[in-house]
């Protein structure tokens, strides 16, 4: 049986509510890179410094800790781990993968593996160069206050 593409509402069917179901979860899931976009177009426009900084700032958080990207972790055979994680500093449920990331970001001898591990798929180059745009916006909108 093929699953239909619309809800029952009100005795009609209706696929505006399935397009805005999906278009809620996606603004839950990606969220972050919508603050970053507004951000950068506040900069741009000169809105309100504070609105800047604070969109920024959020976008930032978001994508060190909530962004959904792969675990990207060292597995015992010696692959990347492909399991869902949260953010670019935080990996998955694994105990071992959990604070991998983080550990190699205040770890000198392993910032290669960090910097391999950033890169990795397109999802976390994405993410990394987008934390990067968030940081210079942040500091753009700073400097060209004052």
């Amino acid at each position: 049986m093929v699953r239909e593409l619309y809800l029952e509402w009100g005795g009609k069917r209706s696929y505006v509510l399935v397009v805005m179901m999906w278009a809620r979860k996606m603004f839950v899931r990606y969220w972050g890179y919508l603050a970053l976009a507004v951000a950068v177009l506040g900069a741009v426009e000169q809105l309100a410094v504070s609105a800047v900084l604070v969109l920024a700032g959020l976008a930032f958080v978001y994508l060190l800790l909530l962004a959904p990207l792969w675990c990207g972790a060292a597995t015992r055979e010696g692959l990347a781990c492909r399991n869902n994680s949260h953010g670019l500093l935080l990996g998955c449920w694994i105990r071992e993968h959990k604070w991998q990331r983080l550990k190699q970001a205040f770890v000198p001898a392993r910032w290669g593996e960090l910097g391999r591990s950033l890169f990795g798929s397109v999802k976390d180059c994405l993410a990394t160069i987008s934390a990067v745009i968030a940081i210079g916006t942040a500091a753009a909108a700073a400097i060209g206050h004052l």
